[in-house]
């Protein structure tokens, strides 16, 4: 490896450096992104857990729970507007004849 770079002009090493450069950066940018998604899942759910446990711990029902954990986590309400986006653009295309 030495050789090969020990042979390279002074404007080929820089272009050589960049690349390197450019590969490790993206590599690093994407490990990040795929642990951080994971680490906020584990905390996300690690919150749920601590909310369910101070819920049942205050007496609440079941069904109040699950009432709960849907509104604070977007669950119930998340999936209600991606149900109404789905028949929303299942009109149009009705509409339009595709």
């Amino acid at each position: 490896m030495q050789e090969v770079i020990g042979r390279m002009n002074p404007g080929e090493f820089i272009g050589f450096v960049a690349m390197s450069g450019g590969l490790v950066a993206g590599l690093l940018i994407s490990l990040s992104a795929i642990v951080g998604g994971y680490w906020y899942g584990a905390r996300r759910a690690e919150y749920e857990t601590a909310l369910k446990r101070e819920l049942v711990a205050a007496g609440l029902s079941a069904e109040d729970i699950e009432r709960i954990v849907n509104v604070t986590t977007g669950g119930a309400a998340a999936a209600d507007l991606a149900k109404a986006r789905l028949q929303h653009q299942q009109e149009i295309v009705k509409t339009r004849g595709f």
